[in-house]
């Protein structure tokens, strides 16, 4: 796949980008919080979701650890998901009430690209938009 068409100017292109910029220190630092901070859970509730993996910190922990891992995001695809899983995903964060400003007061640089991430892969707008033209 070619990596460099998914980094464009959108917001889900330059959430991207901010995947490729985490470091493995950053992932370790996410994955290692005690206690886990509510928008950790939630992030990883909706990770869970997108990805059909077991919903559980164990799991997102276990993923994030993978060193193949923010390249198989920033490849991935809406359409390669599951429209309901999407929506339950993006439904998931509106959920918590504070979830912007959790991730805005956390310390962790992760928390906040993933965040990014998970809210412009799930946007309505561009997937419809995406799904008009074919490129998400």
């Amino acid at each position: 796949m070619n990596v460099i068409k998914l980094l464009d100017s959108s917001p889900l292109g330059m959430a991207r980008r901010g995947l490729l910029d985490l470091t493995r220190g950053d992932l370790n630092d996410f994955r290692r919080q005690k206690p886990v901070p509510r928008e950790a859970i939630v992030l990883a509730g909706a990770m869970c979701v997108l990805l059909q993996i077991k919903p559980s910190w164990k799991s997102v922990r276990k993923l994030l650890s993978e060193a193949s891992i923010q390249e198989f995001l920033t490849e991935l695809k809406p359409k390669h998901v599951e429209q309901e899983n999407i929506r339950l995903a993006r439904q998931l964060l509106s959920a918590e009430a504070e979830m912007e400003a959790l991730v805005r007061a956390s310390k962790e640089r992760a928390t906040k690209i993933l965040h990014r991430w998970i809210i412009a892969f799930t946007d309505p707008v561009s997937l419809a938009a995406g799904v008009a033209d074919g490129s998400q």
